[in-house]
């Protein structure tokens, strides 16, 4: 479709790579400043831990604050 846009547009702060962690020798990691700072992590936020994917395949796990999962009432949604 020659002259035509796509309609699909970059969303400005989407899934972009912003540090690398390592993990400690007690399974600690930390969350960089910056990515803090981006999704307002404060010091005693409850993070809730979300882990998808497969033994071989790329590996995922999204953290959300437990107030944002309440307050969107999303926990309802993942408990049912």
């Amino acid at each position: 479709m020659a002259g035509t846009k796509s309609s699909k547009t970059p969303r400005k702060n989407a899934n972009l790579l912003r540090s690398v962690v390592t993990i400690d020798e007690k399974g600690q990691m930390v969350i960089s400043k910056e990515v803090r700072d981006l999704v307002n992590i404060k010091p005693g936020d409850k993070i809730a831990q979300f882990a998808s994917g497969t033994t071989k395949g790329i590996k995922k796990v999204t953290l959300v604050k437990v107030t944002d999962l309440v307050s969107q009432n999303i926990i309802g949604q993942i408990l049912r």
